[in-house]
């Protein structure tokens, strides 16, 4: 004989990505705990939505002016070159930041999401989630003064449960540019294992002390390399061997470098930068996606 269970709908809520109450369906009591699960204050809360201030155990965030939070990071000396009011990296699609504390501990989802924690210690750690909640530690980095973890020079991972086998290769002679950020490492390897890629080059981020390598000097925002948030990546070869191609050569693996891409952009890289070219055997100009 089967049976069927009946539930009744409690509350349905829409936020916007820092945490402010859009809609608020079925709802018999103001909730008390929203967005990332943390508290909101009642005392604060300005109308029936219960748009309070955020609890986060550190400090207190408002969802009303864009997530930031109140006061200042406890421990905003060991990131100087971020705003101490920041939340999430001011990435709230990609990331959460559920305490108020320095981040340096990610968990990367599948659909996209990397959850950070802080933990009291001069490292950086990735774990690999999965849809049932399971996590596997994909690797631990020690971070340097700056804040910037330095890339080995080659890094393999596989997990049978996971069903995931990646890697990379920083180019040869580049260590002295192969800093990166902690954020910027996490996205990099969402995408990664999400796609399985075990011939990746990296040619290089920053700089040990976070300058941008000659001769990519500039300060704007999308194309230097500073506090190792941007990095350069050959394109793929459809030989799998990780050398150097150029756009429109014989040799690029086109299909795999776009699927590539849209991971990297699905978990948080939104500047990506490429010039127009001819593929190899074709007459029509194009870009790689997500430029």
């Amino acid at each position: 004989m089967n049976s069927v269970t009946s539930y009744t709908l409690e509350n349905v809520i829409d936020y916007y990505p820092y945490g402010k109450v859009l809609r608020h369906y079925a709802a018999n009591d103001q909730e008390k705990f929203l967005s990332t699960g943390n508290q909101r204050d009642e005392e604060t809360s300005t109308n029936d939505f219960g748009n309070g201030l955020d609890y986060r155990n550190a400090r207190y965030g408002d969802a009303e002016t864009g997530g930031r939070f109140l006061s200042t990071d406890p421990l905003t000396e060991q990131a100087p070159d971020w705003t101490p009011y920041r939340y999430a990296f001011c990435n709230p699609v990609n990331f959460i930041d559920p305490t108020g504390l320095l981040e340096d501990e990610y968990t990367i989802q599948a659909d996209g999401k990397i959850e950070v924690n802080t933990t009291e210690d001069s490292f950086d750690q990735f774990y690999l989630a999965s849809a049932n909640g399971n996590k596997v530690l994909i690797a631990q980095f020690e971070k340097n003064a700056r804040g910037l973890i330095q890339l080995p020079s080659s890094f393999d991972f596989s997990n049978a449960d996971f069903g995931t086998e990646f890697g990379f290769n920083l180019k040869s002679g580049n260590a002295y540019r192969g800093f990166i950020r902690g954020d910027a490492f996490a996205s990099l390897f969402g995408a990664l294992a999400t796609t399985n890629t075990k011939d990746l080059t990296i040619t290089g981020f920053s700089l040990s002390n976070g300058n941008s390598p000659k001769p990519s000097v500039s300060h704007i925002a999308s194309v230097s390399h500073i506090d190792g948030k941007n990095g350069d990546l050959r394109y793929f070869r459809t030989d799998g061997s990780g050398d150097k191609v150029l756009l429109g050569k014989e040799g690029l693996d086109l299909a795999r470098q776009n699927t590539f891409n849209a991971a990297l952009k699905k978990f948080g890289w939104t500047d990506m930068l490429s010039e127009y070219f001819i593929p190899y055997g074709q007459t029509e100009t194009t870009i790689l996606d997500n430029n």
